[in-house]
């Protein structure tokens, strides 16, 4: 124990293995905890902290994915992480995780995470497998510790590549892509950006008009995840020839008419995911690839030509539009 009254521990070997402790950072339970843990958060000493440090030569992440040259120190208030920096190197390319308190914002959490390789940190989190490459970054707010939990941030990146997502090749596929989807058992899409806004609570993770794009497809993605019922409901567009397709979107005026919402194209693919989350349901209207931008808004999967919320509904959930399952493609994995 050090002078301070802290108990520090020091760590080092060839390798450990840090999955459970990536899954409850990532889940929320090892920054807040669960609301059972949230009641009784007045009765727990947080005055008493740990600090955990050390250097290995392997971090073990989930699929086989290794951290090498890893240094790291985790500090504790409780069970509960109130800061932690980790570096390491991942497929030859940087890796940084941090988590600090912010001294101006009343006990908030800030997170921060850079890798060089994109699709091993999604797949060493458990979180994605299909990615390849590219870069991440992901900055967050977290909340105080004691408080509910709630983050809210956004994760960017670039240069990488969406290969053998069979998920991801029904859509295409519904939406009349066919010549895209073969993409995905070939080289795989590449994707020069991704932007994917987002807020997390115990019941439920929110996307926020994300999107991503390439040369030959983009994408846009809203809706909710409900994690306490297993429920999705997600819905967005996909825009083919991405770059050719959102030029004219650049014209003023003119652009925000035939484009409507930023990240779409002229012609789109109107599309849903929904129902449980192992067994979704996938609708794609592919004749909205006809209509220009503010046009498909009017036949949108529950959606309004402006963002609104639809007449005598919310914007999450709800029946696509009275007309539109003449006009769409609808399979059940």
């Amino acid at each position: 124990r050090r002078a301070d009254g802290l108990l520090a521990l020091d760590i080092s070997g060839d390798s450990l293995d840090m999955r459970d402790m990536l899954d409850n950072l990532f889940g929320g339970e090892g920054l807040v905890g669960d609301e059972d843990e949230a009641e009784t958060e007045a009765e727990e000493d947080l005055s008493v902290q740990t600090i955990t440090s050390g250097r290995v030569s392997r971090l073990l992440a989930h699929d086989g994915v290794t951290l090498e040259d890893a240094r790291f120190s985790l500090r504790q208030a409780g069970d509960h992480l109130a800061a932690m920096h980790l570096d390491a190197n991942l497929n030859g390319a940087g890796f940084s995780l941090r988590l600090r308190t912010d001294p101006q914002g009343g006990g908030r959490r800030r997170l921060r995470l850079v890798s060089g390789d994109g699709g091993a940190t999604l797949r060493g989190l458990d979180l994605y497998p299909h990615i390849v490459g590219g870069d991440l970054r992901v900055q967050a707010d977290v909340a105080p510790i004691g408080a509910p939990l709630r983050i809210s941030g956004r994760v960017t990146g670039g240069d990488y590549r969406i290969a053998n997502a069979p998920g991801f090749a029904r859509l295409l596929s519904l939406a009349s892509l066919s010549g895209i989807a073969a993409l995905l058992t070939q080289q795989g899409i590449h994707f020069q950006m991704l932007e994917l806004p987002f807020e997390m609570t115990p019941a439920e993770i929110r996307l926020l008009d994300g999107g991503m794009s390439g040369t030959s497809l983009g994408l846009t993605l809203r809706g909710s995840i409900d994690t306490a019922a297993e429920q999705a409901d997600l819905r967005g567009s996909l825009v083919p020839s991405y770059v050719l397709n959102s030029m004219l979107g650049h014209i003023p005026l003119l652009g925000d008419l035939i484009v409507g919402r930023e990240g779409e194209g002229i012609f789109g693919v109107t599309f849903r995911i929904s129902g449980p989350v192992d067994d979704t349901t996938i609708d794609a209207n592919p004749l909205a690839v006809l209509t220009p931008g503010i046009l498909r808004r009017l036949t949108e999967f529950g959606g309004t030509p402006f963002g609104g919320t639809p007449s005598g509904g919310t914007t999450s959930g709800g029946a696509p539009p009275a007309g539109a399952e003449a006009e769409t493609a609808t399979e059940k994995p």
